[in-house]
C-alpha cells in the first residue's frame, strides 16, 4: 500500500493529519520531503491599530471631510485649463 499524508514533526516526532488505514506495529517505511512554511497569518486589526496609536502620538491630524472636499474641488477646477 502506498499513501501520501501530510504532517508535522514536533519535538522530534511525526504528527500526520490523518488516521493510517494500517494495524498496530505494521512496519512501514517512511520517506520525508520538507514542505514550505504557509506564511504566518498577520492581525491586520493589530496592525492597522499600532499605526493609527503611531500617528496619534505623533500629533498627526487627518484632514477634515471639509478640507478634502475642497481639495479635490480644487483639483477637478485645475482640469479645466
Amino acid at each position: 500500500m502506498y499513501q501520501t499524508l501530510k504532517g508535522i514533526i514536533r519535538h522530534g516526532r511525526i504528527e500526520v493529519s490523518e488516521n493510517i488505514p494500517l494495524p498496530e506495529n505494521a512496519t512501514v517505511l517512511v520517506t520525508i520531503l520538507e514542505t514550505a512554511q504557509p506564511p504566518a497569518k498577520r492581525n491586520w486589526q493589530a496592525e492597522l491599530e499600532a499605526i493609527h496609536a503611531q500617528l496619534r502620538a505623533s500629533g498627526h491630524k487627518p484632514p477634515t471631510p471639509k478640507e478634502v472636499a475642497d481639495y479635490v474641488e480644487n483639483e477637478r477646477n485645475s482640469w479645466d485649463d
